[in-house]
C-alpha cells in the first residue's frame, strides 16, 4: 500500500488532488503574497494612525500646558512617521520617540516637547484640573434647598 491518496480520495484538507502546475502554483503564490502586503498595509496605516491619535492627544493634554501640533511640524517631527523620528535634545542627547520595541515613549516625546517650546519661545499656561460638575455646586449660586422649593 502507498501513502499517495487514490483519485477516488480525498487529500487531509478536504480537497481534491489536482496535478501539479507551476503556472497555477505561481498564481496561487503571487495572490497569497498580495493579499498578505494589503494586510500588512492595512496594519501600518492602523498603528500610523493610533500614534498620530496618541502624540496629537499628548500635545493637547501635556503636563506643561498644551502645545500645537504645528509647531511640533515645523520642528521636524512628522507625525506620520515617528518611527524614523531622531533629533538632538537641549543638552545633545539623542531623542527617539519609538522604543526598541516599537512602543512610543512619552518621557522622550515631553522632552521634544520641552525642547519645541524653548526653540519657539511659547509660554505655554498649565491647566489644573477641570470642575466636575457633578461634584457639588460648581456656581456661586447657592444650592436651592427644601426651603426655597417649598416656598416656590
Amino acid at each position: 500500500m502507498t501513502d499517495t491518496p487514490t483519485p477516488e480520495q480525498s487529500t487531509p484538507d478536504g480537497a481534491e488532488k489536482q496535478p501539479d502546475n507551476g503556472n497555477a502554483e505561481a498564481a496561487k503564490r503571487r495572490r497569497q503574497l498580495r493579499e498578505t502586503e494589503a494586510e500588512r498595509d492595512a496594519l501600518r496605516a492602523q498603528l500610523t494612525a493610533q500614534r498620530r491619535s496618541l502624540l496629537e492627544w499628548r500635545a493637547a493634554n501635556h503636563p506643561g500646558g498644551p502645545i500645537d501640533p504645528q509647531l511640533l511640524a515645523a520642528a521636524g517631527l512628522d507625525l506620520d512617521d515617528v518611527d524614523a523620528f531622531s533629533i538632538a535634545g537641549d543638552d545633545d542627547t539623542e531623542i527617539k520617540l519609538v522604543g526598541d520595541t516599537g512602543v512610543i515613549d512619552l518621557e522622550q516625546f515631553d522632552v521634544f516637547a520641552e525642547s519645541v517650546a524653548k526653540q519657539f519661545n511659547v509660554t505655554r499656561v498649565k491647566r489644573g484640573p477641570l470642575p466636575n460638575p457633578q461634584q457639588g455646586n460648581p456656581g456661586d449660586k447657592p444650592a436651592a434647598g427644601w426651603s426655597s422649593i417649598i416656598k416656590g
